[in-house]
This record gives C-alpha cells, structure tokens and sequence, in this order.
C-alpha cells in the first residue's frame, strides 16, 4: 500500500475510534449524569409545605395622601405605615397571603412591594375599585391562578347588598390556585373579612361561605382566612369550621391544631398598642387534606411603631405523604398498609392520609402521589457525594469503559459536568 493511502487509511481509522469512544463517552454520560444529579434530587424530593398569612392592614381612609399622626399608611414625615407592613409582609415570606381592609390604593402599593406575587380583589362597595378589598396575594413561580370571583355576605350575594343590622359591605374573595410544585394540584383559597356589629350578619356569613365553597371548591383542598371578628367559641365561627354540621366537610383551626393549649397571650387585634392579652379573631383555617405543621401570631415592631392594629398571623401547611408505616419513605408497603386499612372507619388509622376518620380512595392516591418520597430525616444519614467526588467517579467510570488513553476524547464531556454541578 502506497505511504499516502495508508496514512490516510489509519487517519480514517483514528477517526471512527474516535467517534465511537465519543458515543461510549456520551452513553456512559447519560447514565452516570442521571446518578449523579437526578438521584439525589429525588432522595431529597417531598411534598412542598404551603406559608400563609392572613393580615389586616387596617384601612388607609386617607386613599394615599399623606396625613400626620403616627399610624398612617402614608405619612407627611416620610415613616410610612406602608413600609413597615410590606416589611412584616417580605420578612415572612408567605406563599399566599389574604389581606384584609385594604382599599385600592393599597392594593397597588403591596403590588407594588410585591413585585413576584400576582393578586386578586375586588372593591366591596361597588364590584370595581371602592371599598375594602379582601385582597388574595400569591407566588407567581409556585402558583397560577385559574379561577377566581367575589361574593357579598348578604341575602343577594352576587350583587353589592349589605346584610340587614350589619354595619357596611362584607365580602368574600375566592381564588383556585394551580401548584406547580405539587404536581399542579389546586387549592381553594378564599379570604373573607365579617362584620364587627352584627352577630346575625356573622352567623350568615358561616353559613352561605360554606355553601360557595359547596358549589365552587369540589374536592379541592381548602384555606379559607381572615379578620371573622369572633372567638373560636362563637356560634359562627363554630358554624363556619362545620363543628354544628358533622356531615359535612369540616375544617382545622391552624392555630389551635399547633397551639392546642389555649392560653390568655393569643389576641390579634390590639389597636396599635401592642397588647397581647386576649383571643384571636384572625383566623386561617385548612381542610383536613393538610396538616399545620407551624403557626404564629407575628407582633412585629419597629421601635415602639405597628404595621397595623391587628397582627398578622401565619401558618404553614402540608400535604399529607402517604409514608402510612412511619418509616420515612413511601414505598410499597404503605400500599399494603392502605390494603389493611381500606374500608375502616375511627380515629388513629395508619392509612387514613387526610385525617377524616374513614380510610378510601383519596388515602390512595396521596400514597400514589408521593410514591417514591423519602423524608429528610430518612435521606440525613445518606452518604450523597459531594460534586468533587461525584466527578471523580465519572471520570474512572468514563476512564474503564473507553479504555485507557481515550479519556480525553471525554474532556469536554466532563467540563460541561462540571458547570452543570457548580
């Protein structure tokens, strides 16, 4: 063979081994890449905790302009009432939140200071712009709204009407909110603010909300908050949680599922002067398709100044995660301890996911849900390899399977590696 042909024979050659370890480099990349950065993330994965916060900010009669005096939401000397409510709000962080007595000025300037939440309310007094706005607040990288609508506290609610010995408009705000870290679940997010006079007005308004919520919600989980100027003992309040309707759907006071020790230190509305002796009238309730995990009376400060005369309150919310034998993972054998369950009816059952005493489908598929989950203290004793580590294991991996003296075909394989994992 002529020298030219054979050295471009053997370049040929070189050629075609070379692209043939790229493509073993490639596959072996794809596998290990899969081990390295998605099964960690999974090990890790659980269903995502909700934070909400219900907060009265109290009313801004001034519409924006600046007046004197220590609490106005605008101030003439520049400390603003504003800042230190949308710094309470920021501090927090809350994934929904459900803002009461806020006109539409101050919708804008939560808005405004909110800038990665999207928003819904509407004014009580007309349907547009006036009045109080129980305004719905959320993350617009979590949630996407997909429905949403007002109703009056009143005998026409879907007009604007005052119930009769009432003192003004009452609404209720509703909104579906789409999860995207949930595979998409919704949830039914309503925010209401009752009357402060009339005890018959607030007696309705237990009753037809949960009528809409009937007709509107479906099997959606429920959050349903808000400033219901009444004790948890009150025949409204009882109403509204379902406690005088037990056939019906029922629902958790947060607090009170956290905190079951009533004590005297739990009022919300302290009128600017930061007292705290006293119960609560601001509420965030959740169906029995979440679990309260952490909830607080915020009694935030700024040197003696309130962000409004009632504080918020919080409370974070969590999917039930289907790991029904307490081992810390949901795997087959919380399957098998739904089959045992199925059917049965009472307290303390180890499949009943949703806590509402009967163990049925919806138990199933919140084990279906989350199959796979492992809970964070199952996965703390898992040696995960750190990125350094991770990448020395590609390279002898890449380095056995290509055989030796072909690793560099694989360099910027692995350079792209390392971007990915820094």
């Amino acid at each position: 063979m002529r020298p030219h042909i054979r050295t471009a024979v053997s370049r040929q050659r070189n050629w075609h081994r070379s692209e043939l370890s790229r493509s073993a480099c490639l596959r072996v990349f794809r596998w290990v890449w899969l081990w390295v950065a998605v099964l960690p993330g999974t090990l890790f994965a659980q269903t995502p905790a909700i934070k909400t916060m219900s907060f009265n900010i109290k009313a801004d009669f001034d519409y924006g302009s600046p007046t004197s005096g220590n609490n106005a939401w605008i101030s003439t000397t520049g400390n603003h009432r504003r800042d230190l409510a949308t710094t309470v709000i920021n501090d927090y962080g809350p994934d929904i939140l459900g803002v009461q007595e806020a006109f539409e000025n101050q919708m804008n300037d939560l808005r405004t200071a909110l800038p990665s939440y999207g928003s819904y309310g509407i004014g009580r007094n007309n349907g547009f712009h006036s009045g109080e706005h129980t305004g719905i607040f959320y993350r617009n990288d979590r949630f996407t709204r997909t429905n949403e609508g007002t109703f009056w506290l009143s005998n026409a609610p879907s007009i604007p009407s005052v119930f009769p010995g009432a003192a003004t408009f009452r609404i209720a705000s509703w909104a579906m909110l789409e999860d995207n870290q949930a595979g998409n679940q919704e949830y039914f997010v309503l925010n209401t603010h009752w009357d402060h006079v009339s005890q018959p007005a607030r007696v309705h308004s237990a009753n037809l909300i949960r009528q809409q919520i009937d007709l509107l919600a479906g099997d959606r989980p429920l959050i349903v908050m808000g400033d219901l100027n009444v004790l948890e003992n009150n025949t409204a309040f009882l109403d509204l949680v379902g406690e005088n309707d037990p056939s019906s759907f029922q629902l958790l006071d947060s607090y009170r599922e956290v905190e079951p020790v009533q004590t005297p230190y739990e009022k919300t509305q302290h009128g600017f002067v930061g007292a705290s002796i006293g119960s609560r009238i601001d509420h965030i309730l959740h169906s029995y398709d979440f679990t309260a995990t952490n909830a607080q009376i915020i009694r935030t400060n700024f040197s003696g100044r309130y962000p409004s005369d009632h504080y918020p309150v919080t409370a974070t919310l969590q999917l039930p995660n289907g790991d029904y034998d307490g081992d810390s993972d949901v795997d087959g054998l919380d399957f098998l301890q739904w089959q045992r369950d199925f059917g049965l009816t009472g307290a303390s059952l180890a499949a009943d996911g949703d806590s509402n005493l009967v163990v049925n489908g919806v138990d199933h598929k919140i084990w279906q849900y989350n199959f796979g989950v492992r809970m964070p203290e199952a996965v703390s004793a898992i040696a995960v390899p750190e990125p350094t580590c991770q990448l020395l294991m590609l390279s002898a991996l890449v380095s056995w399977v290509i055989g030796k003296g072909r690793l560099r075909v694989c360099e910027s394989v692995i350079s792209d590696m390392k971007h990915r994992l820094h």
